[in-house]
């Protein structure tokens, strides 16, 4: 029987998932008025049309990467309903805006409980997500940025291949396996959810690049390569500068670095940055909002 002290507790807890979620989205239109000026126009030299299509492709990247986030939990045993999981990250990962790295995780392991999925391996799969995430776009940048002469990242060469190197280790199976065995709880991996993980892991950076790449231009192949491997880089640095909220500042430097090359107009490139981080922004507003409509073709399909 549900005692009046647990009660209380629990309804404060809602009062307060009540008030993260209305600041994170706050924080996260803020990101997007700020800068409205510029970014007006911004969008009128890049023409409305293409820069609704890039979102688009932005969108489609974070539906996907909650699919990533379903199969990492399942890959520690930790099962959630696709529906559900889905609609938990969109809503969760809001807290990103906020300061500090933590909201989004603390939201998502408390929810997931909610499903009968214990915190420990919650954890976990939030730790394989992490770690898909981080050794791919440091794949992806080491084998694709040199596609574009790397001018933008001039003396940081072989630090990007050493930080590649080390990622392509992470995701050989043996060590992935190994890795997934030592996370909280000692988890044992399913190597079929860790390759279904991966296969959405690169359809997410793909969907991303293709987003960077329609800013840039009419995209190509070469294009999409290097938009691609920019983007894997900017996210992996802007993760990892956790004091940053969802890395704004520092996914921007880096996207800009990385695309020196391909963009030499700086300030175009500046604006592209600028577009690209408001159309993330916009489609992780978005994507809760369209779960929560129970849009069917968001929720069909890669779940």
């Amino acid at each position: 029987m549900t005692t009046p002290t647990r009660t209380r507790r629990s309804r404060l807890w809602g009062v307060a998932e009540v008030a993260v979620l209305v600041l994170a989205v706050g924080a996260a239109l803020l990101t997007v008025v700020s800068d409205r000026d510029r970014l007006g126009e911004a969008v009128s030299g890049m023409g409305t049309g293409r820069v609704a299509t890039a979102g688009l492709c932005a969108l489609v990247g974070v539906r996907v990467s909650a699919s990533v986030w379903r199969c990492s939990l399942a890959a520690v045993g930790a099962d959630l309903p696709p529906r559900a999981a889905v609609r938990l990250f969109a809503v969760t990962q809001l807290g990103k805006y906020l300061p500090g790295a933590a909201w989004p995780y603390l939201a998502q392991v408390r929810e997931a409980r909610r499903h009968g999925v214990a915190p420990e391996r919650t954890v976990s799969g939030q730790l394989v997500f992490v770690l898909l995430h981080v050794s791919t776009g440091a794949v992806l940048a080491a084998v694709l940025l040199p596609l574009a002469g790397g001018q933008g990242l001039q003396g940081r060469g072989a630090w990007l291949l050493l930080a590649g190197a080390v990622g392509a280790c992470c995701l050989l199976p043996p060590v992935l396996a190994r890795l997934v065995r030592a996370l909280p709880g000692s988890p044992s991996a399913r190597p079929r959810e860790l390759g279904r993980a991966l296969v959405r892991m690169a359809l997410t950076w793909t969907a991303y690049g293709l987003s960077v790449a329609l800013l840039v231009g009419s995209p190509d192949l070469r294009s999409l390569l290097i938009c691609t491997g920019a983007f894997a880089l900017a996210w992996t640095v802007g993760f990892l500068v956790v004091i940053a909220p969802a890395g704004a500042g520092a996914r921007e430097l880096v996207l800009v670095a990385a695309l020196a090359a391909t963009v030499p107009d700086r300030g175009a490139v500046v604006a592209l940055a600028l577009v690209s981080r408001v159309l993330m922004t916009l489609a992780d507003l978005l994507l809760p909002v369209l779960v929560s409509l129970r849009a069917p073709r968001l929720r069909a399909g890669l779940a």
